[in-house]
């Protein structure tokens, strides 16, 4: 099957057990831990961002993202605790920038076409959480984490109607360790469900293998962006 299908699979049961989970324990506490999900926007930033000819420019227009949680708190008043996540972002490379990058520095006959696919991240990461106190069913939580993140790189192509092929850099896939940090908003809905707003910003650096290119180097590529997310928790 398709990993297409096994997302939205995965995603429907999320959903499903978020709203109908029974809890398991029928004492008056606090519940202790809980699993959420969420999705939004990943938007790029520092040279990741950049859409024209600068060491190390990304041209990345940013893309959806999804996000996995498993969080618990210690202690009655659920102060500290820890979690655990994944998540999977796209970043569209921006061919349109590219081009035009490429036809103003390029001032030669014949017109240009690039052709690419989009940035693929998958993160996973474990680290701590700060709550404050709840306040009219709302809470307001910080975390910061390390983790691994899985990085793709597409196959690019710069082709000239004139000159021929210009420039090729091959797809690549590199591991790299990452760390984030961000901070959540939930408003309980009841005792058992929230709904949760979430900003987070991750940083890494992967290196990929260009192997088409001239010289057949390695060139490391900054990733930096913020996750800009709308979910639902469910305690228990």
């Amino acid at each position: 099957m398709r990993p297409g299908f096994h997302i939205c699979t995965l995603t429907i049961c999320s959903l499903l057990l978020f709203f109908n989970a029974v809890p398991v324990n029928g004492q008056d506490t606090n519940p202790q831990s809980s699993i959420s999900f969420s999705a939004g926007y990943s938007m790029p930033y520092g040279t990741f961002a950049e859409k024209s000819f600068s060491r190390m420019a990304g041209f990345s227009s940013g893309g959806p993202v999804m996000d996995f949680r498993y969080q618990h708190f210690y202690g009655s008043k659920r102060i500290f605790g820890l979690y655990a996540d994944a998540s999977f972002t796209t970043h569209f490379f921006s061919e349109r920038s590219y081009l035009a990058s490429y036809e103003e520095v390029m001032n030669v006959e014949g017109a240009f076409q690039v052709k690419t696919g989009n940035y693929l991240f998958a993160v996973t990461r474990l680290g701590i959480l700060v709550a404050f106190p709840e306040f009219s069913g709302t809470r307001i939580i910080l975390d910061a984490g390390l983790g691994g993140a899985f990085c793709y790189h597409p196959k690019l192509s710069v082709y000239n109607t004139y000159w021929g092929q210009i420039n090729t850099v091959s797809e690549d896939v590199s591991g790299q360790l990452m760390s984030a940090a961000g901070v959540t908003i939930e408003h309980s809905l009841n005792r058992y469900t929230a709904i949760l707003v979430s900003w987070s910003a991750y940083g890494f650096t992967p290196s990929f293998y260009d192997e088409i290119g001239p010289y057949q180097l390695s060139f490391d590529l900054p990733v930096r962006y913020m996750n800009f997310n709308l979910g639902i928790s469910r305690y228990f």
